[in-house]
């Protein structure tokens, strides 16, 4: 385990997506870092995201959320060309990309929030020659008294444009919708989005993220957000598995 080991030679730490496989561990090496005064940072990049912040404020003026509907979908091939090492055991596969709009949607509604989100309905499929998923759907449901359902469809085959969009239903039916992985916002369809990011010129997540983490290692604090990792861990092990045909990485 790097991260323990960097903690225990009295290293700060900064785990990008995903922190690791266990988010019980995860939980145990934040213990760790604050026993030793030092930084344990899970930096999710897409939290960082342009419209983030723009979507904070729709949401806290359009609550309560009656649903949050998620369709993230992209090639595989496109994004990791050769990788196999994706497809092998003790990986997420598709589950990996699902990180993305799950703490998107943690730092829009709060962690708190996103704590008491519970696995429902969830199937997977996974390739005769994977050990990993390739594609899934997946119902998530707030253990509070709030009956807004989280429904997310996810996958890694998909061969047109990618899709990365997060749609949020208010009680009152407003909406609102992030696109392009949260870097452009749509308002009960208007586009309110205050940057544009064609070709990909705007990408300036990881600037922030390190923005951060140069202010958390000032002050000698760590942010460890381990709830979308013990999502994912719910969903590989409780989800119900199709097994689908061979892909193979080009």
């Amino acid at each position: 385990d790097y991260a323990r080991a960097a903690l225990d030679a009295g290293l700060s730490v900064f785990m990008e997506k995903p922190p690791g496989l266990d988010h019980m561990r995860l939980v145990d090496l934040e213990k760790l870092a604050q026993s030793k005064q030092l930084t344990l940072f899970t930096g999710y990049h897409s939290t960082a995201s342009p419209e983030i912040e723009q979507a904070k404020k729709w949401v806290e003026s359009n609550n309560p959320m009656k649903e949050i509907r998620i369709e993230w979908k992209e090639s595989v091939s496109k994004w990791h060309p050769g990788q196999e090492w994706i497809t092998q055991e003790n990986g997420f596969g598709v589950l990996d990309i699902l990180f993305n709009p799950l703490t998107i949607v943690e730092e829009v509604l709060g962690t708190e929030m996103m704590e008491g989100l519970v696995l429902g309905k969830s199937s997977i499929s996974i390739p005769k020659n994977w050990s990993t998923p390739i594609s899934g759907s997946t119902t998530l449901s707030f253990a509070s008294a709030n009956e807004c359902l989280v429904i997310a469809d996810y996958a890694w085959n998909y061969e047109d444009d990618d899709i990365w969009k997060i749609s949020f239903l208010s009680n009152s039916n407003q909406t609102m919708d992030l696109v392009d992985g949260g870097a452009q916002i749509i308002v009960s369809g208007r586009n309110e989005s205050r940057f544009r990011t064609e070709n990909n010129l705007l990408r300036p997540e990881y600037q922030k993220l390190y923005e951060k983490l140069y202010d958390l290692l000032r002050r000698r604090e760590s942010e460890v957000r381990p709830a979308s990792l013990r999502l994912v861990n719910e969903i590989f092990a409780h989800s119900t598995v199709e097994q689908v045909e061979d892909y193979n990485l080009i």
